[in-house]
């Protein structure tokens, strides 16, 4: 089959000048992030000190159009999705709308034909790291994550991602993150595999990816609030969004999660609210040098938040250099205590939440005293097992038995078909035989009272038959070899030619391969035409060719 760069070369045509007018942005499956209005603008700017310059060069996509069925001579008749450099197409089509725009009506691109939508991806991904490209952000990357899960579960439409709860079978969330390693090329190391290496590097964007929409919603208005610099104390470097700015939310319930996004949308909490907790948990002396008391519940809830912020607290900047903190899950060990952890929380969370956790405690307590009762009353307890287990194995005796008589079944009812496939083929040599024999006694009847017919055609002849072209809308003449001919029924197999660019006709070509030939009545026939000896057209001969289909048609 290939690597993935053997597969991307093989569905790649060719680099060609297309219209910036026939460009789109992808569906959105195969969608790698949505597009920055400021960059856009940005780069609109720099293009038009340097009009007609060159500039990067962009990878478009023709969805469901076949590799053998591309045609550089239609480029203006496609359309053209970008799925690498769409900013530089929203820059380009925004200076051709305007009144000077002639210098911005065509862009080179990489043209690819029929991809499949992980390889899209990854083609807009490795697009990103190029000089202009926009370095893609953790909501770029959650978007991207988000829409491959849903495509991959077989939804259609872009609307779901915030209305429809994701339904996703093992089989389907294996192919999905098979998907996104082939998107981020991972590669994986000689001590790790490149799903555990994808699961460590993006574990908090493969949890939110697959969130509730209620979750999703409220962390899609969080994220527009962060780009917008509208969260109390995020980092004062940018607005560029990254893991580590959402790891608060890892381990968290759903509840807890809407609770801090909410808050921090509304500005009742700073985003570095972890790290004050952090420095309150420690407490303060007072006036006897002791260290102010801090509720159980309280610290529970600081020490998790600690634990899961991880590399945010003390780095107001969020830049990952200042992050001293492994990426989760770097090892084994460290996983497991996180995952325990979370847990944990979860459980203290629903322990909190439940108003008669005492009532529960007892009624499990009494239901396990009771089963331990019946246990203990229950003088027939190892005959029950043994009966079941001698049950299990008639059930396993029975099955062996069972499919011992499949094979059986199988194998006759293999002997039956190959039996009735001989015959079959020994039916069709006599049927054919005596069609042959019929034939070859009509002839020589025919050839005995003098009333055969000379034959109209003969082999090596050159034919014409009237065609369509445009959709049907024209009637044009299609030329074709007889490679064989059939008097009786009338009927003669051709083989269809058409001219190279030197005129000369030779046998057409359809997907890399030669057309197959027709069989065809001689009532399809217009007229014959002579060929020269190099295989060209006389003049004449191709206007009686095109008088013949005028005739024909009318």
């Amino acid at each position: 089959m290939g690597s993935d760069s053997d597969v991307i070369e093989r569905h790649l045509v060719g680099d060609y000048v297309i219209p910036v007018d026939k460009m789109i942005t992808p569906l959105w499956k195969r969608l790698c992030r949505h597009p920055d209005q400021s960059h856009v603008d940005a780069l609109a700017a720099k293009f038009k000190g340097c009009p007609g310059g060159q500039y990067t060069i962009l990878a478009v996509h023709i969805p469901g159009l076949a590799l053998g069925l591309f045609k550089s001579s239609k480029l203006q008749d496609y359309t053209f999705e970008v799925i690498g450099g769409n900013h530089t197409r929203l820059a380009l089509q925004k200076l051709n709308s305007e009144a000077n725009g002639a210098n911005y009506k065509t862009a080179m691109a990489r043209v690819f034909c029929d991809l499949p939508d992980n390889l899209a991806r990854r083609i807009g991904m490795d697009h990103n790291k190029i000089h202009f490209a926009m370095p893609p952000s953790a909501a770029d990357l959650l978007f991207s994550f988000r829409a491959a899960a849903y495509a991959e579960a077989g939804y259609t439409n872009e609307a779901d991602l915030i209305t429809v709860e994701i339904q996703l079978t093992k089989d389907k969330e294996t192919r999905w993150k098979d998907g996104l390693i082939t998107m981020l090329e991972i590669k994986g190391t000689e001590d790790m595999t490149p799903r555990k290496q994808f699961s460590n590097k993006h574990g908090p964007e493969i949890r939110l990816a697959l969130s509730s929409c209620r979750i999703w919603n409220i962390l899609t208005e969080y994220v527009q609030k962060w780009h917008e610099g509208g969260i109390l104390c995020q980092p004062k470097k940018g607005t560029h969004l990254k893991t580590c700015h959402l790891k608060f939310l890892d381990g968290k319930t759903d509840e807890v999660k809407i609770d801090l996004l909410q808050k921090l949308i509304d500005k009742e909490l700073e985003y570095n609210f972890w790290s004050k907790k952090k420095k309150q948990g420690k407490g303060t002396k007072g006036a006897a040098g002791v260290k102010a008391t801090v509720t159980e519940k309280n610290t529970d809830a600081e020490s998790e938040q600690e634990n899961e912020s991880g590399s945010e607290s003390g780095s107001e900047s969020g830049t990952e250099a200042e992050s001293k903190q492994p990426d989760e899950g770097d090892n084994d060990k460290d996983a497991k205590i996180k995952k325990l952890e979370a847990d944990v929380q979860t459980m203290r969370d629903q322990l909190a939440s439940s108003k008669d956790k005492d009532a529960k405690i007892k009624k499990l307590e009494a239901d396990v005293q009771t089963m331990r009762d019946q246990l203990a009353s229950s003088k027939d307890k190892d005959a029950k097992i043994k009966k079941l287990e001698a049950d299990v194995q008639t059930m396993r005796d029975q099955l062996a038995s069972s499919k011992a008589c499949y094979s059986e079944k199988e194998r006759e009812l293999k002997a039956v078909l190959d039996q009735l496939e001989e015959e079959k083929a020994t039916s069709a040599n006599l049927r054919y035989e005596t069609e042959q024999s019929g034939e070859e006694q009509t002839n020589m009847l025919l050839e005995l009272e003098g009333f055969r017919e000379s034959p109209l055609y003969k082999v090596n002849d050159f034919v014409v038959v009237r065609g369509d072209a445009n959709d049907g809308d024209d009637t044009v003449p299609w030329f074709a070899k007889v490679v064989a001919v059939y008097p009786s029924k009338r009927r003669l197999t051709l083989r269809w030619h058409v001219p190279n660019e030197e005129g000369v006709y030779t046998r057409e070509i359809k997907g890399g391969k030669d057309l197959k030939d027709d069989i065809t009545r001689f009532d399809d026939i217009v007229t014959t035409v002579q060929m020269s000896k190099d295989m060209k057209l006389p003049v004449k001969e191709y206007e009686k060719a095109w008088e013949a289909v005028k005739q024909a048609t009318e």
